[in-house]
């Protein structure tokens, strides 16, 4: 298991308990399902989103493969035109893989590029046979 050491310096983690806002996810990524290299540290429209902070909880039930998140803690532009924290500049260093094991939390700040790989179902039927997550941002 790989484990991301907490840099409680980082500006990120020291705004936890001033946290105003918490939005909640769950996704099932099924053998269609991609996610590309994106922040959630975005600003659309001209405004910031608040979050600070990404969290994942896994709830694995199905036989699946991959679907592993690959985080980059590189400093990379946004391609020009686009909403910022989108669509990367170039394809960013991968710097930790994260496997979908069951019951794993894992909490990175926003700013960090981050991407699902591709998942492949031995047996797929519905969304709770794909790689489950509960995830969401905590923000002000």
């Amino acid at each position: 298991m790989e484990e991301i050491k907490l840099n409680t310096n980082d500006s990120m983690f020291r705004l936890i308990d001033r946290t105003t806002r918490h939005v909640t996810y769950i996704t099932s990524h099924h053998p269609e399902s991609i996610c590309k290299w994106h922040t959630d540290y975005t600003m659309r429209s001209g405004s910031f989103s608040g979050n600070l902070l990404n969290y994942i909880l896994y709830i694995n039930n199905g036989d699946f493969t991959g679907g592993n998140i690959k985080i980059s803690e590189e400093h990379i532009q946004d391609t020009p035109g686009e909403d910022v924290g989108i669509t990367p500049l170039r394809e960013p260093k991968t710097e930790h893989i994260i496997e979908p094991i069951n019951n794993r939390l894992v909490l990175f700040p926003t700013p960090y590029w981050h991407m699902v790989e591709s998942v492949e179902n031995k047996s797929y039927k519905n969304p709770i046979d794909g790689r489950l997550t509960v995830h969401g941002h905590i923000g002000i």
